[in-house]
């Protein structure tokens, strides 16, 4: 009887065991709400959701052809995969498979299997009907929500999984048939189609691309935009901020500048004119199948992408099934978005959408998926941009946030501030521009404040931003301590004048009793020469030689200050603190103001 019992009892837990290793997997996750991959066959039929035009939820019939395992070739190790199983399927005849479909949610038996995120989109010779598209598995996604779960604050029982970089373009996976259903042995993933020769030169190769939307750009004009897409050419040689953190950082920004968003990020961008955010539009409920987006910058001036939800657990959301900008941990702005229309393009068809409003912030961005914190503020940099155009009369401002993550910031606020010039002005050409800037703190306290003056023959409008870009780059990047910036206030004041004095000579007229008596002259734009004298004590001065430097050699404005060389050098100081930084930024000459400065060889 009592043996009896016992067998009875061990019967009894091994149908728990079993019924709750059936019901439960993925660190305590209802299995009933997905469908894992080991229970996946060729053949079965699902269907995926996704919206259209007006936000409309519609769903699309598929039917899965085969099952990969991948390998990735490339530098990724062995043990950090970014995709360790594919799903590749194949779409109901008649419907367009477009970008800003990726993440939609896939079914069976309505149980989530993954999210959708690749398609050859193209018009193709494949003769079977429907398009063929990848589902990332779900049980590769989930790590990255996980690792949102942890920022949010939710309990989190799944262990994460590997969180990998890595290069989007180009990215090539061998793939094995766990099903032998099809002869595919590598996915090769490309932003264009390939030709007839590589499809008859690979016949085993599945091309596809990231069903993922262009970046859209609103609020900026034409050229703006250009310069935002494909980078621009800048120059500041009558500026002496450009020596403070020393040439090779400069011209690390510069470069930077020089490096187009398409370039930088392996991204394309969309000119969706001017507007900013979209207004007066319901998005409607934030659910598996409705449309999201990814921002850099919102208000008067917005840019970012948008894809589709996947999942939402506990005040996360799972989207995209790929990464956006591949930045790993990172804060960007989470934000409701609205599908006007697909683009039923055979070259590229593609959602047109709009962001909206912000509802939390984007903390994954990964191979396999992004996630994001629904209500959670994004540390993000308000912008306040004024221009007053003298001439006109006219006064407009540019307001937006921009993330702070120091790889945006500083490019965003010259994009800003170029957009709120051009804007002003209606005009390009030459002019002289005053400049005002004021950042702030993380408790909305002064930190920086500096002004200065520039003249262009040729376009003014970019003159104002860029130093402004430069100092907060020197901020965002130094070595010393976080500055928290929370604010950044630009006013920037433009005429048509050229209002420049030019250095035409410098001369040295006597050295007496160790003073060295100078004279400069300058001569101004269409104007009558000036002369400036003065003299400057070089007593501490230990060689037989004097040597003079005027500063900033190029231009110069319509007042003079004569400084002591010894109390404000015109060299690059040594900086070892955070605010020996900000005081070397706001202490460095401007240009309405010339510097006269003698030294000696050993002074």
């Amino acid at each position: 009887m009592r043996n009896r019992r016992i067998i009875l009892r061990l019967a009894l837990a091994v149908l728990v065991l079993a019924v709750l290793v059936t019901t439960f997997t993925a660190g305590g996750r209802d299995r009933g709400r997905f469908m894992f991959v080991d229970e996946l066959q060729p053949g079965m039929t699902g269907y995926c959701k996704t919206a259209v035009e007006g936000n409309q939820i519609v769903s699309f019939n598929f039917t899965i052809v085969d099952i990969f395992k991948t390998t990735y070739v490339g530098w990724t190790p062995p043990h950090v995969l970014p995709y360790d199983v594919t799903i590749y399927a194949r779409g109901e005849e008649g419907f367009w498979i477009a970008g800003g479909m990726s993440g939609s949610p896939c079914y069976i038996e309505d149980k989530l299997i993954g999210a959708l995120f690749a398609s050859y989109t193209w018009d193709t010779p494949l003769t079977e009907p429907g398009k063929p598209f990848l589902i990332q598995p779900i049980e590769e996604m989930l790590p990255v929500l996980d690792a949102c779960l942890r920022k949010a604050g939710a309990p989190v029982a799944l262990a994460p999984g590997p969180l990998t970089g890595g290069e989007a373009e180009g990215r090539s996976l061998i793939a094995t048939s766990l099903t032998g259903t099809t002869a595919i042995r590598r996915i090769k993933f490309v932003s264009s189609p390939p030709s007839p020769e590589e499809l008859e030169a690979q016949p085993e190769t599945l091309f596809v691309r990231y069903l993922s939307t262009p970046v859209i750009v609103s609020g900026f004009s034409g050229r703006v935009f250009h310069w935002l897409k494909d980078g621009m050419e800048a120059e500041i040689e009558g500026s002496m901020l450009r020596y403070l953190r020393g040439e090779r950082k400069f011209n690390d920004f510069v470069r930077s500048l020089s490096q187009g968003l398409e370039e930088r990020y392996d991204v394309e961008l969309y000119n969706m004119g001017g507007g900013g955010q979209l207004q007066g539009v319901d998005p409607g409920p934030l659910v598996p199948g409705a449309p999201l987006g990814s921002a850099i910058m919102i208000g008067d001036g917005v840019y970012g992408g948008y894809g589709t939800v996947t999942y939402i657990e506990d005040g996360c959301v799972l989207a995209y099934g790929h990464p956006d900008f591949l930045l790993g941990e990172t804060e960007l702005f989470m934000t409701s978005a609205y599908i006007a229309d697909v683009i039923r393009s055979i070259y590229r068809p593609f959602k047109e959408g709009y962001l909206v409003e912000e509802i939390g912030t984007i903390v994954e961005d990964r191979l396999p998926a992004i996630a994001g914190v629904i209500g959670r503020s994004t540390k993000a940099i308000q912008f306040n941009i004024k221009v007053t155009d003298k001439d006109s009369g006219v006064t407009s401002t540019f307001v937006a946030k921009s993330v702070a993550l120091p790889e945006w910031h500083p490019d965003n606020l010259i994009w800003a501030g170029m957009e709120a010039v051009d804007r002003t002005l209606s005009r390009i050409g030459p002019g002289t521009l005053e400049m005002h800037l004021i950042i702030k703190g993380p408790g909305g306290e002064k930190l920086l404040e500096r002004s200065d003056i520039y003249v262009d023959n040729y376009d003014i409008s970019a003159e104002g931003s860029f130093d402004p870009g430069w100092i907060s780059f020197m901020l965002a990047w130094n070595e010393f301590a976080d500055p928290e910036i929370s604010a950044i206030e630009l006013e920037l004041t433009v005429e048509r004048a050229l209002r420049v004095k030019v250095v035409e000579s410098v001369e040295i007229e006597d050295l007496e009793r160790r003073r060295l008596k100078y004279k400069v002259r300058l001569q101004p734009h269409r104007g009558f020469t000036e002369v400036i004298k003065g003299s400057l004590d070089v007593s501490k001065a230990k060689d037989d030689y004097v040597y003079l430097h005027v500063f900033p050699a190029r231009w110069a404005f319509w007042w003079l200050e004569l400084v002591d060389p010894w109390e404000r050098p015109w060299y690059a100081p040594t900086i070892l603190s955070l605010p020996e930084l900000i005081a070397a930024i706001e202490e460095a000459p401007t240009n309405d103001l010339i510097v006269v400065a003698a030294r000696s060889v050993t002074t």
